[in-house]
């Protein structure tokens, strides 16, 4: 909630039309497309350079009408939140056993995505990963079923 005030708080005179998607996390595409179905409040453009900008009270009620969900023209519009880059999938999750399978087996100059990892371990394990297995056999046993695998 915070988050929101401060930008509030802290907006510029004027900002362009790039500025203002950026702002409300929307790529310039999308922000133009809501602009022309009459979701947010169209620029005003400069005399001289006819470059379209967004003073302060423009951007606050485009700020407004993303934390509201409700548009310029009083229809309703849904936002999809940003994932943030580079985090994992959250439908199919990594588990932290796996995760420390895989980080040794880089260390052994051994690249293997999580998926690769999980059908090795279903060729070798086919009952399932017995849960107390300690890792350094699982490990020893991965090595095998690579090795078998390149040499073959």
């Amino acid at each position: 909630m915070s988050s929101k005030k401060n930008a509030i708080e802290n907006l510029k005179a004027v900002c362009s039309v790039s500025e203002m998607a950026k702002l409300l996390g929307l790529s310039r595409s999308r922000f133009y497309q809501l602009l022309k179905q009459g979701v947010f409040p169209h620029p005003l453009y400069d005399i001289a350079t006819k470059r379209p900008f967004y003073p302060q009270h423009l951007q606050k009620r485009c700020l407004e009408i993303r934390n509201t969900g409700i548009g310029d023209n009083s229809q309703r519009i849904l936002f999809y939140t940003q994932r943030k880059k580079g985090s994992p999938n959250p439908k199919h999750p990594v588990p932290q056993r796996y995760q420390l399978l895989i980080k040794v087996l880089s260390q052994m100059a051994i690249k293997t995505t999580p998926k690769q990892l999980r059908l090795a371990l279903k060729n070798i394990y086919p009952e399932g990963l017995p849960r107390y297995i300690d890792d350094g056999l699982v490990i020893r046993d991965l090595m095998r079923y690579w090795g078998q695998r390149v040499s073959t």
